[in-house]
Parts: C-alpha cells; sequence; structure tokens
C-alpha cells in the first residue's frame, strides 16, 4: 500500500492527460495511457469537488470493496475493486508514478 491516511488527493476540472514522450519507461507509458480511452474512474470522479484538496481518513473493507473515506469539502466514500485500483485512481489524480514494489523485491539481494 503506497497511499496512506493522511494522504491528499486533489481531482482537477479536466483531467490531464500525460503525453508519451521519449525515454520513458514501460511503465511510465502504461500510466500515462491507462484508463484514458475508457474513461475510468468516472464515478470515483463525479463524487468530488473538482480543485478542492481531499485528505484520506479511512481505508476499510465495505460491501466486498475497498472503501476509502475523505475528507475535504465535504466527506466522501469511494469504493474501489481492489487496493491496487484505488492506488490507481489516486495516482492519476495525484499525477504521480506509483513504484512497482514487486519489482523492487524481485531484485532484492538479502
Amino acid at each position: 500500500m503506497h497511499y496512506i491516511i493522511g494522504t491528499k488527493v486533489s481531482v482537477g476540472a479536466q483531467r490531464s492527460t500525460q503525453k508519451i514522450k521519449p525515454g520513458m519507461s514501460s511503465n511510465q507509458i502504461k500510466a500515462a495511457s491507462r484508463g484514458l480511452a475508457n474513461g475510468s474512474y468516472t464515478e470515483q470522479r463525479s463524487k468530488l469537488t473538482p480543485n478542492e484538496t481531499y485528505t484520506i481518513i479511512r481505508i476499510y473493507m465495505k460491501e466486498e470493496k475497498v472503501c476509502y473515506r475523505f475528507v475535504g469539502d465535504k466527506t466522501v466514500e469511494l469504493m474501489f475493486e481492489s487496493v491496487r485500483d484505488a492506488e490507481s485512481f489516486i495516482s492519476e489524480s495525484r499525477g504521480e508514478q506509483i513504484p512497482d514494489y514487486e519489482e523492487i523485491n524481485r531484485n532484492k539481494t538479502d
């Protein structure tokens, strides 16, 4: 889990689309193009006020989904299929790239 309680998120009025540039890694290209064609997270975005900063205050299971509770100008609960799905939404909203922890752990030497 990369994003924890206290993480701040702001959703812009329009989704910015990061362009694919020479020299980007395959993970950066995937992140830049993830969900742009199918309008991912439309339901979650619609519950947040554009350009308002929200803070994660609780993460828990609800109805077999992962629920993230945010507080900003109002309190909002967003449901996701998995933590990975939630983190993808948050990283996309923050314009960040989540480190590939599986690859990092695979390449560790003891």
